[in-house]
């Protein structure tokens, strides 16, 4: 065994008694629980129970409708000396309230199927037999809402997909609001055909919006007005809206594919048409687009391309876009 080893060997009991020690001393100088103050528990304290003041007199009585039957469930109530006291009325129309005071009292009558009266009596008194107005009148009946089912279809004339679009029904403002007539969409099919059930008769205008508009309220690619209800139960609408195309080509002649197309409108440019890409011919097409002046903006690469076109109902416009360089700096705006 090394010195080292020996040394701490010797050592360690000693610091392990030390500490023993040590903790031994304190614990018999600590104070004992004994030596601290002791005191005594508070004195128990008790309070008078606190009495409300009643008063002596009663209050009672009859109730009866207005042709003279006893009435049941009328509710009696009052304030005096800002404490609230009431009572129902039994199957004999009568009441009794207890612990009032002498005085003049205001009383309050209420029965839901009539208007609520006041009444006041001097306390004390004798019984009191009191009648309830006439019965509110019974409300009018609403009017009973017509409704028929609407079919109908939608055509493009430019021979564009038109399943996925939505139809849109808004009353006019005008209409009795009791009517029951609420806006109301109904989704197109492949076919182009709509089928909206249980539509309430009335004045409606329509539009279409497409499919990726569907919930919104533009772009309208048709507008017009009918009277739902009478013969026409077969709606017939051809869309209004045209369409923008073009080919992209470079310099050397060959198709510019996946440029990226997109459309905005010039008199409210925060409405940006979902873009489009070229195909592998580096043609495109933009439809949905109601009759105006747009934008049209096209990105291949660094190449860039704008022009300003109008678009005529029901028409395909043609944009020309020249040549582009799509690995070059080509940027040019008309």
């Amino acid at each position: 065994m090394s010195r080292r080893k020996r040394r701490f060997a010797l050592w360690f009991p000693a610091i392990v008694f030390g500490s023993l020690a040590v903790g031994l001393v304190i614990e018999h100088t600590r104070p004992s629980h004994s030596d601290l103050p002791i005191f005594d528990p508070p004195a128990k304290v008790s309070f008078e129970a606190i009495e409300i003041p009643r008063g002596e007199h009663t209050l009672e009585g009859i109730v009866r409708d207005s042709s003279g039957a006893p009435t049941e469930g009328v509710l009696v109530e009052l304030v005096q000396r800002e404490e609230l006291f009431w009572d129902y009325t039994d199957e004999r129309g009568t009441f009794r309230i207890d612990g009032l005071f002498e005085g003049e009292l205001s009383i309050a009558l209420i029965q839901v199927a009539h208007p609520p009266v006041k009444r006041t009596v001097s306390v004390p008194g004798g019984t009191v037999d009191w009648m309830l107005p006439e019965p509110y009148a019974a409300p009018e009946s609403l009017p009973e809402i017509r409704r028929q089912a609407l079919y109908g279809s939608v055509s493009s004339p430019l021979g564009a997909p038109v399943g996925g679009s939505e139809l849109v029904l808004e009353p006019f403002e005008n209409e009795d609001p009791l009517s029951g007539l609420l806006p109301r969409r109904a989704p197109i099919g492949n076919a182009g055909n709509f089928n909206v059930v249980d539509l309430a008769i009335g004045r409606y205008r329509v539009a279409v919006v497409p499919g990726w508009a569907a919930g919104g309220s533009w772009p309208r690619l048709a507008e017009l007005s009918f009277e739902h209800g009478g013969e026409l139960r077969d709606l017939e609408i051809l869309l209004e809206s045209g369409e923008v195309s073009g080919t992209l080509r470079d310099r050397e002649g060959e198709a510019v594919q996946r440029a990226l197309v997109t459309v905005t409108s010039v008199a409210k440019p925060e409405r940006v048409w979902p873009p489009v890409r070229s195909d592998g011919e580096g043609s495109f097409s933009v439809r949905d687009l109601p009759e105006g002046e747009y934008d049209v903006a096209v990105r291949a690469g660094s190449a860039q391309r704008t022009r300003r076109v109008s678009v005529r109902a029901r028409r395909s416009t043609r944009v020309e876009l020249g040549p582009v360089e799509v690995g070059g700096d080509d940027v040019q705006d008309e």
